[in-house]
């Protein structure tokens, strides 16, 4: 294992591929910067994937700051042809119905600009079943 699947293996679980579970982190700098760490690890394998991005730590905490905003825009100004290419899409995983309905109607609007499919679920089973078609 290098050493940057090693810093990523606290926020992102890997034995699912091509399917990468995330801990969205409820935000600072160390946490941010181990989210980056994790995209580059799977982006590093040169295959197509797809992301189930676990975000009850995310909505329950404040957000990213500034710096952590710079550091993600920085990160996909870099690597977007890379992350564009390999990433098939990403599905949410919140287990409350009206959160989780109101991230997914956000999530799509976003993901308007990028054409990658966003879908939402309540388990991680379902989660992980629902980003192994964005692969098929």
């Amino acid at each position: 294992m290098n050493q940057q699947t090693e810093k990523s293996q606290s926020i992102a679980d890997f034995t699912h591929w091509p399917v990468v579970v995330a801990q969205m982190p409820a935000f600072n700098q160390q946490r941010s910067q181990q989210l980056l760490d994790a995209l580059d690890a799977a982006l590093s394998r040169n295959e197509p994937f797809a992301v189930v991005a676990d975000m009850a730590a995310y909505i329950t905490h404040p957000h990213e700051s500034p710096e952590e905003k710079k550091a993600s825009a920085l990160w996909l100004k870099h690597n977007r042809d890379r992350f564009f290419k390999h990433c098939r899409g990403t599905v949410y995983l919140l287990q409350d119905d009206e959160a989780r309905a109101a991230l997914l109607e956000s999530g799509r609007k976003q993901a308007k600009a990028t054409g990658l499919p966003v879908e939402a679920a309540a388990s991680l089973h379902e989660a992980i079943a629902l980003a192994r078609t964005f692969l098929e």
